[in-house]
């Protein structure tokens, strides 16, 4: 189990703000990240762990509120979206992309996101024309700007096969067709 917050210690062990524990005997494991300021956001990926928060410093390296840590070791990896402002407060993976919501106004240093922003899992820049459909099937692009601090962040999938759609209408493979009588 992933856990981060404010403490300096956990199970008696010293852990500045992130930690991993054994979720059956609650030992606190060697993987010691060592946030220099809050983690308020975690996500695992895969072999990465995703933290957000107020740190400036983590898993050895500097990262402003936000970082890719790997699983491992508790190293910072090579992905660093530098976002600028307070923190990132809310975190969420799909796929290859890392949606988050804080309080920023760029990402990259340049990219213009208030608040909630998507970004690449591998080059921790902005995605290439990035689209999700909310609940009602509508677009929507996820890094349209917030005008306040985002704290949760939920993403819900509708997945589509876009190649082979499902047809609406019509008989389907697997259901007789109905016999006319002549």
């Amino acid at each position: 189990v992933y856990v981060g917050g404010q403490f300096t210690t956990i199970g008696g062990v010293t852990r500045n703000r992130i930690a991993a524990v054994d979720a059956t005997s609650g030992v606190v494991s060697g993987w010691d990240p060592n946030a220099n300021l809050t983690v308020r956001a975690l996500v695992v990926s895969g072999s990465t762990v995703y933290a957000g928060g107020d740190f400036s410093t983590i898993g050895g390296a500097s990262r402003r509120h936000i970082a890719a840590l790997s699983a491992t070791t508790g190293l910072a990896t090579a992905w660093n979206p530098d976002l600028d402002g307070s923190g990132a407060y809310a975190l969420a993976v799909s796929g290859s992309t890392v949606y988050v919501g804080g309080a920023f106004v760029t990402v990259g240093g340049t990219t213009t996101r208030n608040s909630i922003a998507a970004i690449d899992a591998g080059t921790g820049l902005r995605p290439a024309r990035r689209q999700v459909r909310d609940v009602r099937g509508l677009r929507r692009n996820p890094t349209d700007h917030a005008n306040r601090t985002v704290e949760p962040l939920i993403l819900l999938e509708v997945r589509e096969d876009l190649e082979h759609p499902r047809r609406l209408t019509g008989h389907r493979k697997d259901r007789p067709r109905r016999q006319t009588h002549q």
